[in-house]
């Protein structure tokens, strides 16, 4: 994933959107066939999130994800019109703030996603790790 962040800082809490370009790849097994075919995804992800800071660098934050299919290709065949173009998650992680370094790790909560053509449901959950820098210095 890349993108960038903005961050207000408020009292006691931090308020923040991420703005992300992300892709993922895994093994899906599909209904009807017995073989797992490999998933290939893109999405525009806007995490939203809440975070608090404990001893001036360690964070924890949660919130909502907004994410939008750019691509699905499901064995070589692209399949963006048969499944939901629209997903909400939730996210949660921690991370640690060093100077103008921020680095984090989340978990991305699985969601139930439908193909649109059938009543098939698949779920989707992954883990996230970043490096960020904030131009301009420390965000405190």
């Amino acid at each position: 994933h890349a993108g960038g962040m903005v961050q207000v800082n408020i009292p006691i809490v931090k308020v923040g959107a991420e703005f992300l370009y992300s892709q993922t790849s895994y093994q899906a097994q599909t209904p009807g066939n017995p073989n797992p075919e490999d998933l290939k995804s893109s999405y525009f992800d806007i995490p939203v999130w809440g975070k608090i800071t404990l001893l001036k660098i360690i964070t924890i934050h949660a919130g909502p994800q907004f994410s939008f299919v750019t691509n699905i290709d499901l064995g070589g065949q692209n399949i963006q019109d048969i499944v939901d173009e629209k997903v909400v998650r939730f996210i949660a992680g921690a991370g640690v703030t060093l100077g103008p370094l921020d680095l984090h790790g989340r978990f991305i909560f699985p969601t139930t996603t439908t193909w649109t053509t059938s009543p098939e449901e698949f779920k989707n959950s992954n883990i996230q790790l970043s490096v960020g820098y904030w131009f301009g210095g420390k965000k405190k």
